[in-house]
């Protein structure tokens, strides 16, 4: 099977100062800086993404693979029009090039907004659909912080989100998607699909899956797939992206339309009902939060201030709570004992 392989990945908040430009993208900050064509391998062998899962996959099916170009920026606001354009650009046209393929696979967010563009992901995946055409087989990787629109769907044929948050199976949710894609290939079934928009936002603190009810709703995307469907993915959405897909989705996958509409109604009902204990949680000012914890320390102790989005925030914002810790610190700092 020759299956081409591209990444292009960012988590916009379209509140914050900065935007993506090409040298974020360049040097990719906590991401793999950017990289084209067979140096793609090489650079994806001992890193946590959804590209190194899905290339080990491939590796181990004996794909033969084409990999065009990855890459990937910090989150901040808006991709500039030139790095969306110059990089799906790029992407798009090697992929063109490439030649005859069985499949595509895409390591992508699911949160990228340009600066010309709501929908980032999903005007990539409707241009490649348009070079590629009906007949090869699309397979995305993505965030769960992803703002999944319908149009995106509609263009893909399988999708797989991330299952945690803080995220640790980047490269195992690849891995997933690269094997719904092999499955396709093989068998030269598409999937049914169905895909459910939810009501409400749930800030992103308390989308955590080590909390619940996080917790429990993606056990629940697990006990769709035990209970038939193919694949299961929910996506709380990146609340600090004003757009108008921005929300929580489910996307499901089966054998028939009734077995994908089955587990992506269970995945949205159980969002729904989920309402009342997000409500739970809380949230702290600095102040309060440093007071909350000494409260409760019996010990040492982590302090944890969520920002959304780095390179957002005032740089006095910044310093409020680590000012507040020192403030509210009633232990005596240790003295050095002299050496000697």
């Amino acid at each position: 099977m020759r299956v081409a392989v591209a990444g292009f990945l960012h988590e916009t908040n379209t509140f914050a100062p900065n935007p993506a430009d090409m040298q974020a993208f360049q040097l990719g900050g906590g991401y793999v800086p950017m990289v084209r064509g067979a140096a793609m391998l090489p650079a994806f062998e001992e890193v946590n993404l959804g590209m190194a899962g899905a290339l080990r996959v491939g590796q181990g099916q004996g794909w033969d693979i084409v990999p065009i170009l990855w890459a990937g920026a910090i989150p901040s606001a808006h991709v500039s029009r030139d790095a969306y354009e110059t990089i799906a650009g790029e992407i798009i046209e090697g992929i063109q090039d490439a030649g005859p393929l069985d499949g595509v696979f895409l390591d992508l967010h699911g949160a990228m907004v340009a600066e010309h563009l709501d929908d980032g992901e999903g005007e990539l995946v409707r241009r490649l659909r348009a070079v590629v055409g009906p007949e090869v087989p699309i397979a995305t990787a993505l965030d769960l912080h992803g703002n999944i629109s319908e149009d995106f769907v509609a263009n893909v044929d399988v999708l797989v989100g991330f299952r945690t948050y803080p995220h640790v199976d980047m490269a195992d949710t690849g891995a997933a998607a690269a094997r719904q894609l092999d499955r396709i290939m093989t068998t030269g079934q598409r999937p049914a699909k169905a895909f459910r928009q939810m009501s409400y936002l749930v800030p992103i603190p308390f989308q955590s899956t080590e909390m619940s009810p996080g917790r429990e709703l993606y056990e629940g995307v697990a006990a769709c797939e035990a209970a038939g469907a193919l694949s299961a993915s929910l996506f709380m959405g990146f609340p600090a992206t004003d757009i108008p897909d921005c929300g929580p989705v489910a996307v499901a996958y089966g054998e028939t339309q009734t077995a994908a509409d089955a587990a992506a109604d269970r995945l949205a009902a159980a969002y729904e009902a989920a309402a009342p204990a997000f409500l739970e949680n809380e949230a702290y000012d600095p102040d309060r939060a440093v007071a909350e914890a000494l409260s409760r320390a019996a010990g040492p102790g982590v302090g944890l201030w969520s920002s959304p989005t780095p390179k957002t925030t005032p740089a006095r914002a910044a310093f409020r709570p680590p000012r507040a810790c020192c403030a509210r610190s009633s232990r005596p700092r240790p003295r050095t004992r002299p050496s000697g």
